[in-house]
């Protein structure tokens, strides 16, 4: 096998990986990487149309490369919605992130405040970056809510009662969107919903593994 056939086989490998990436900057790096391999063969078998295709391919997306780049550059957030951003908002690119938080407002809240009250719709949805969150059923605690984790996502999105109620049980520190505005916003964004749910579900599934985990340890007590 020749170098042009391995450079050849080599980017459509590489098309072939990024038809599984959702990344946007991956894909253009991806893509260009192709197209370069791509101009390599072309040169290399002296064909001149294949090259201009392959050469256009490679400078369109490092130009896209670098605009994402200067965009990303131009999204100023503080510490901690950087911090929201890159961990419970990851699935979402840096400037989606900024935009929906940009819908909220961060508030202090005091020990005892209630965020969500059992069989009403929640009003907003809540993103505990400092605290504790005591989630009661009736008037029993049930669940506990630490910084990192969302409150009030199921019934914000889906406009049913909530199944029980959050009160904080520390001084805190927490992003909130009044359910109405996320509802707007993400009409508005449609291709946002799918990461932002997908976000719930991943948050929802550390929540029971911890409640789990609390569960086997009260137990083994």
């Amino acid at each position: 096998m020749t170098l042009a056939q391995m450079a050849m086989l080599a980017a459509g490998g590489v098309l072939v990986v990024m038809s599984f990436i959702k990344d946007v900057r991956a894909i253009r790096a991806g893509l260009a990487i192709a197209g370069a391999l791509g101009l390599y063969a072309a040169i290399a078998t002296h064909r001149p149309i294949a090259s201009g295709v392959a050469t256009l391919l490679v400078i369109v997306n490092l130009i896209q490369l670098l605009l994402l780049f200067v965009r990303r550059d131009r999204v100023r957030m503080t510490a901690e919605e950087g911090h929201f951003a890159e961990t419970a908002l990851s699935r979402m690119s840096r400037t989606a992130a900024w935009q929906l938080l940009g819908q909220g407002l961060w508030i202090d809240g005091l020990a005892g405040e209630t965020l969500i009250k059992e069989g009403e719709r929640a009003p907003h949805l809540f993103y505990l970056s400092e605290g504790e969150a005591t989630v009661l059923s009736g008037d029993q605690p049930v669940a506990t809510c630490g910084a990192g984790h969302f409150l009030g996502e199921i019934t914000a999105l889906a406009g049913t009662p909530a199944t029980a109620t959050v009160r904080l049980a520390t001084k805190s520190r927490f992003w909130c969107i009044e359910a109405e505005a996320l509802n707007r916003f993400l009409a508005a964004n449609p291709d946002l919903r799918p990461a932002l749910e997908s976000a719930f579900v991943g948050d929802i599934a550390e929540k029971l593994r911890l409640a789990n985990q609390r569960l086997a340890e009260q137990l083994q007590h």
